[in-house]
């Protein structure tokens, strides 16, 4: 079986429409890159017509400044807790919006976002994108089984 790779125009799209009427702000695809320092990380597990999992992970900064820009707060004013739970929705959201651009007739099923544990930067991650400068500071990983 070939593995199966979704095309970066269809991530790009679908994480720069979320950012954008979520959080008011710009995504811009990278390619693939690195996260300097930690990130905060969910995953969604997802099964149906093909089976794997999906991770979304941010700078600590930016998974704090996207809260306080959803809640209508002051990043200060945001705790780590508030930032992990609006990583896991974004996963989720992203996970659902890109697979269904990508395979439009495809069933799924999508398991409870979690935290995932992801190292910054050892890692590279498939699909990364710059919210502020040109940095990447938000990345998107997945993985089919």
């Amino acid at each position: 079986m070939p593995k199966e790779v979704i095309p970066a125009e269809q991530v790009a799209n679908a994480v720069g429409q979320i950012v954008e009427s979520m959080y008011f702000r710009e995504a811009n695809y990278l390619g693939t890159a690195q996260l300097a320092g930690p990130v905060v990380a969910a995953s969604v597990a997802f099964g149906g017509t093909v089976n794997g999992s999906f991770c979304v992970a941010l700078s600590p900064r930016i998974a704090r400044e996207l809260t306080a820009d959803f809640l209508v707060a002051e990043p200060d004013d945001i705790s780590g807790e508030q930032a992990v739970f609006t990583v896991r929705e974004l996963a989720n959201i992203v996970c659902g919006t890109v697979l269904a651009a990508w395979n439009p007739t495809a069933t799924f099923d999508f398991d409870t976002p979690r935290d995932a544990d992801r190292t910054a930067p050892v890692e590279s991650f498939q699909y990364a994108f710059a919210l502020d400068g040109a940095r990447p500071e938000m990345a998107v990983d997945i993985s089919f089984a």
